[in-house]
């Protein structure tokens, strides 16, 4: 339990009438040919490459809305107990009312920490999937044999495939914050040791201020929580990412064509597919 100290500071969940519920999907029709098990498999490689992304992010964005939807609830239930408080002056409605606040506030770490928990390994595993499928189609080496063990691997390897110019353009940044917390959650829980709150607090500079609330006991902070504001824009974002692999096989039809064993005209059937998306 906090003290009667604590406070929430930051544009977070509080104040957020966002309730997730137009997160977006884009409508398409065929995943992206990079990701596709469609021309693995006559490499001989099995079924398992068939990764349904767009039912992922289906089932994240439930997910997302449901606990947002449980947040609000509590909100207001704060705000009904917040006014009985100043209205009859009872000790008891005092202390319920902190009592609650606390159920509030670690509801809303545990929420963040599941919405990073969803969210970063979707956007590292079409990211490492797409490096896997530039090396095949080059017939070269990015990752090879060695593993993913950091983001900043991840990064490197982006840059190898020559995937980096295709991205958003704020895509280090918000990738960058959001795996910097999700390691944090992972490792530590919801609530960190003093290095790692100091650690983390001494980063929210480097990003916009309505990304991360957080708080405070006594105006020292002790609990750091995704806002709703940066959950869309790493959600927006994951999005984002399946689109413009779709426009790195536009833009490269010849690296796409010389697929090992494919049957001749394959690809004029799969775009045939794909342009589809690009007719009003």
């Amino acid at each position: 339990m906090f003290s009667s100290g604590t406070t929430q500071e930051g544009d977070g969940v509080v104040k957020s009438t966002d309730d997730f519920s137009d997160l977006p999907i884009s409508s398409r029709d065929v995943a992206p040919l990079i990701l596709s098990g469609t021309w693995t498999r006559r490499e001989g490689r099995g079924a398992d490459d068939d990764i349904d992304d767009e039912s992922q992010l289906r089932a994240i964005r439930g997910v997302l809305v449901r606990n947002r939807a449980a947040e609000m609830r509590l909100d207001v239930e704060i705000e009904k107990l917040d006014a009985l408080a100043k209205r009859s002056r009872s000790e008891q409605a005092a202390d319920d009312l902190h009592n609650l606040f606390d159920v509030f506030t670690y509801q809303d770490a545990a929420h963040s920490m599941v919405a990073a928990s969803l969210l970063a390994p979707f956007i590292e595993g079409v990211l490492h999937r797409a490096v896997r499928g530039i090396e095949r189609l080059k017939k070269t080496t990015i990752v090879g044999s060695r593993r993913r063990r950091t983001w900043q691997d991840t990064k490197q390897h982006i840059v190898e495939a020559g995937l980096k110019p295709y991205m958003p353009s704020d895509f280090e940044r918000v990738a960058g914050a959001l795996f910097l917390y999700r390691n944090k959650v992972l490792h530590c829980g919801l609530e960190w040791p003093a290095d790692d709150r100091n650690e983390f607090n001494s980063r929210r500079g480097e990003w916009p201020d309505d990304w991360f609330s957080l708080v405070t006991s006594n105006s020292v902070p002790v609990m750091f929580l995704m806002t709703p504001t940066f959950v869309r824009r790493c959600f927006v974002l994951a999005d984002q990412i399946i689109g413009r692999l779709i426009a790195i096989q536009d833009s490269n039809r010849a690296l796409f064509a010389d697929v090992v064993d494919a049957p001749p005209g394959w690809l004029d059937a799969y775009l045939q597919v794909t342009n589809k998306r690009k007719q009003p």
